[in-house]
């Protein structure tokens, strides 16, 4: 496989995510719709799979690879936030700073507190 794949794009994370977009498409094809399309898309996918996978020109493939990695860098980021944020909710609340909308994370229990914004120094109170 090491000796395939020399010279070549080889799977990346382009690659990765149609991949999974073809499993969706060809499960929902199975379980719900049953169309022709369905079926012709996921072959049409696959096979660009494999060719953006095969490709020697990797120069290409990864200009493409990064475009898409820019574009999908603000969701991933704000999944990541969401997460961080559901982890700390038994200790931690967060409150937006009324004058610039910043963040703000305080810890929970401890009342009617004033917070003061990092960004703005401003100074609200809120119960924690």
């Amino acid at each position: 496989m090491k000796n395939l794949l020399k010279g070549r794009n080889g799977p990346d994370q382009l690659s990765q995510f149609l991949l999974f977009i073809v499993l969706l498409i060809s499960l929902s094809n199975l379980l719900f719709f049953k169309t022709a399309i369905l079926s012709i898309l996921v072959w049409v996918l696959l096979i660009y799979i494999l060719y953006r996978t095969f490709s020697k020109q990797v120069y290409k493939r990864r200009q493409e690879n990064i475009k898409f990695a820019q574009m999908l860098y603000p969701y991933q980021m704000k999944l990541l936030k969401w997460a961080n944020r559901q982890a700390d909710k038994k200790t931690h609340r967060y409150f937006k700073c009324p004058n610039c909308s910043q963040t703000v994370r305080v810890p929970k229990g401890h009342g009617l507190i004033t917070i003061t914004c990092p960004k703005c120094q401003t100074h609200f109170d809120k119960k924690s």
